[in-house]
């Protein structure tokens, strides 16, 4: 019976497609079940959530066990990346796991999520945003409340959409002929097959300006919690124009709603349409890394070892490729300088001394000039891809640059 699973489900998903906006009887059942998954998830991390703050408005911040509610907070939610107590004057008090106890005493009281709680003593669940950890996240905060209701502050639990979504999605729709994204009311990508697209923006993004059927839905998916329509674009690897069609749901939480989209090839790619990224004037990352590698402001700037530019040029770089954790600099002596942001960045980190086993790989990048990709565990316990470039002027060997990206 398996193999007419494609076929029904085609079926329903082509009925479902007239027009854009149109609300559809009945969900396809993958798109169903995919958001019953993903409303699930965050319904149980909102109750651990809910309990550990109970808890701490009886015990506060600073008792013996506040850290082990918080070991116990984060052992029960799958998919997090840490679980914090946040002071009344937004200041990050205790964090688990231990990876990222570094960041213990950050001021994140100018961040958006916390002014909401503060201003209405509710749970909130916020939107994508740079958090101090270093990489693009969510993060679901509830008030903790006191005696005689006094807010003392609030417990966190850290959440990065494309991990979270990526171990929901991807076992749901293997094998079928469909794609997914998720996006935000407010236009911006938390996930897709394409990595390339994740933290883009659909309607401000210059990969999407040549695509206004696309740019149209996507306001309309903004607008409307359910609906169909189809748009050109273009097809995973970002390669070549097709049509799709698109039917979306929502999973919400604490008023903030992500929109899930289900999309299917409605043909197959022609020349009439046929687009590439180099066509529309926009590289990948790893040709864009290419790029810089060559660049002879780069190589005058690390020759007169002028800091400031090269940061400059990295800092450009990271915000013209949403996703990266970090980009940075390996001179000729195998010592890694610095990158952007400094933060994710090592600093006079000398990979001879081969403190951690990774680092020969780095070493033999070096030796080898030579273009590499390798994936390796960072210090704080996530996996990363790295890409790595030769950086040569014509003379003189510079060193390599490279770029991380932590894996969904």
């Amino acid at each position: 019976m398996r193999k007419w699973i494609p076929c029904f489900l085609c079926l329903v998903f082509s009925l479902s497609l007239a027009h854009a906006g149109q609300h559809h009887s009945s969900e396809p059942p993958i798109l169903a079940s995919v958001k019953k998954k993903i409303q699930t998830v965050l319904d149980h991390m909102d109750g651990q959530l809910a309990k550990a703050a109970d808890r701490l408005g009886k015990t506060g911040f600073d008792e013996p066990q506040t850290r082990e509610i918080l070991q116990r907070l984060f052992q029960s939610t799958p998919y997090v990346v840490d679980a914090c107590t946040v002071d009344r004057n937004g200041i990050m008090r205790m964090v688990e796991p231990q990876a990222y106890q570094k960041h213990e005493g950050a001021d994140i009281s100018k961040q958006e999520q916390i002014l909401r709680l503060h201003r209405t003593r509710k749970p909130v669940l916020s939107q994508s945003f740079r958090a101090v950890e270093g990489f693009d996240a969510v993060d679901l905060e509830w008030p903790v409340i006191a005696e005689q209701n006094v807010l003392i502050g609030s417990v966190s639990l850290l959440i990065r959409p494309e991990s979270l979504l990526g171990e929901l999605i991807v076992p749901d729709v293997k094998g079928f002929p469909v794609d997914f994204w998720v996006m935000q009311t407010d236009g911006r990508i938390l996930y897709d097959f394409d990595v390339e697209e994740i933290g883009r923006n659909v309607f401000s993004d210059p990969i999407y300006q040549p695509f206004p059927q696309l740019r149209e839905l996507g306001k309309t998916i903004a607008s409307q919690r359910t609906g169909s329509g189809q748009y050109t674009f273009l097809d995973q690897g970002l390669k070549k124009s097709v049509e799709k069609k698109a039917v979306w749901e929502t999973v919400s939480l604490h008023g903030t709603e992500w929109r899930l989209i289900m999309t299917q090839m409605m043909n197959e790619p022609t020349a009439s349409v046929t687009r590439n990224l180099a066509q529309l004037g926009l590289d990948s990352t790893d040709k864009a890394l290419q790029k810089l590698a060559h660049n002879p402001v780069l190589h005058k700037s690390i020759k007169t070892q002028d800091k400031e530019n090269i940061l400059s040029l990295f800092k450009q770089f990271y915000d013209e490729h949403p996703g990266l954790y970090s980009i940075q600099w390996i001179d000729k002596n195998d010592i890694s300088r610095y990158g952007y942001p400094p933060q994710n960045s090592l600093c006079d980190y000398d990979y001879t001394e081969n403190r951690e086993s990774i680092d020969k790989n780095f070493l033999m990048a070096v030796i080898e000039k030579q273009e590499a990709s390798f994936e390796f565990t960072l210090a704080e316990g996530s996996d990363a891809n790295c890409y790595m470039c030769p950086i040569n002027d014509g003379t003189h060997y510079l060193g390599l640059i490279y770029f991380l990206r932590i894996k969904p």
